[in-house]
């Protein structure tokens, strides 16, 4: 193995070590909750049924990992990513189906919907529906 190899491996891990200090599993874990939560609101408020199929932790950490991906990569076509014969992101359909990923694209949710604070309330907060995602990052700083 070539010194840059090694270099660029370290490089990796490095990145990564500091991705994890703003996107714990805690993080995984609460968003893979609300986002578990969020079809059961939709379809209750619309009258519709959908099947939808409960996610976890590391899908969640998954399909922002693809999401991650699809943006240093550059297709198109979210389709792209996801073709049998010829693949250019093999990861990315080796990690989920196309179907998957836009069901967790559709229902992904940050935090919860039903205790979100009126607007005209005190409690308002502009950024709520990112407050999940934020609040690590307060810790580090």
């Amino acid at each position: 193995m070539k010194i840059y190899q090694v270099l660029n491996i370290f490089y990796q891990l490095a990145a990564v070590r500091h991705f994890a200090l703003f996107l714990t599993n805690d993080f995984y874990s609460k968003v893979a909750e609300e986002t578990n939560k969020y079809p059961a609101l939709t379809q209750r408020k619309a009258g519709t049924v959908d099947n939808w199929e409960d996610t976890n932790a590391e899908e969640i950490q998954t399909y922002i990992g693809n999401l991650i991906y699809m943006g240093l990569v550059a297709l198109p076509e979210i389709e792209d990513y996801f073709q049998g014969d010829f693949s250019v992101c093999p990861i990315v359909r080796q990690a989920m189906t196309l179907k998957r990923f836009k069901k967790l694209g559709q229902y992904f949710h940050l935090n919860g919907e039903e205790e979100r604070p009126d607007q005209q309330s005190a409690d308002f907060e502009n950024l709520y529906k990112a407050r999940t995602a934020l609040d690590p990052m307060d810790k580090i700083t």
